[in-house]
């Protein structure tokens, strides 16, 4: 959360105390004109507003949401994980925003083109959609830094785990970060919950398995949890999965 400041505008400022200097005025207006009703008014918008964020879940696509297919091209290949639909809709019956974010090289490697992505996507948003599970939002990073096309030759930062996708999805949805999550079966995800202050999980599916144990060797942020697919960690997250058979 933002710090907010109340304050005066005096003509005295920066205030002499600062220079451990008594007040030269009658009074100490910076403190006497800030009335117990404004501090109040200042709190009520402040509460306001928090009360208003909204919590989300976000979800790594290719390993995660669906089958790794190593650099997915085409949209009729498709194939959820197992009950990863079913996890959307307990997620958002718990309240959560989905969002997908996931890195897509393939473009900056020349493999497909961005227009192959959106189709991708909209794919997985029908498929989910049927099911009754609707994806609120997709968000993808098609950058790599020293990639074969100059276009994509970014070190931006969208690339997980990076924040921008994440934090343009804080923006868009006014998402409270805290109250959020990160699914995905990479430490990028898990890194990615560690920058922008969320919990990860690490799922086992696509590369989960091996990166646990790469997790296990390195310096790397922990996740809150690691569990074997996208419904583990959703009914871990709404506290429906017991916890004491983990």
């Amino acid at each position: 959360y933002k710090d907010i400041v109340i304050e005066t505008d005096e003509y005295c400022r920066p205030c002499s105390k600062h220079g451990k200097k008594p007040c030269f005025r009658d009074e100490q207006f910076c403190f006497t004109l800030i009335s117990v009703d404004s501090v109040m008014e200042k709190i009520s918008g402040i509460l306001t507003v928090q009360n208003k964020e909204k919590k989300a879940i976000f979800i790594d696509r290719d390993g995660t949401l669906i089958k790794e297919k190593n650099f997915l091209c085409n949209p009729d290949e498709v194939e959820p994980e197992e009950n990863s639909i079913e996890a959307l809709k307990i997620a958002k019956e718990a309240g959560f925003k989905i969002i997908v974010v996931s890195n897509q090289s393939g473009v900056a490697r020349g493999y497909f083109d961005e227009e192959t992505v959106s189709r991708i996507n909209q794919r997985v948003y029908d498929l989910f959609a049927q099911g009754g599970a609707e994806i609120d939002q997709f968000l993808y990073c098609p950058h790599l830094k020293n990639a074969k096309l100059p276009t994509y030759n970014i070190d931006c930062n969208c690339r997980k785990p990076a924040p921008g996708m994440v934090e343009k999805a804080i923006e868009q949805f006014n998402i409270n970060p805290f109250k959020s999550f990160v699914i995905g079966d990479k430490l990028a995800d898990v890194k990615l919950g560690f920058v922008v202050g969320s919990k990860s999980i690490l799922v086992r599916t696509g590369y989960g398995q091996k990166q646990e144990k790469i997790l296990q060797k390195t310096m790397s942020p922990n996740p809150e949890k690691v569990l074997n697919n996208l419904f583990e960690a959703v009914k871990y997250i709404t506290g429906d999965l017991d916890r004491e058979e983990l």
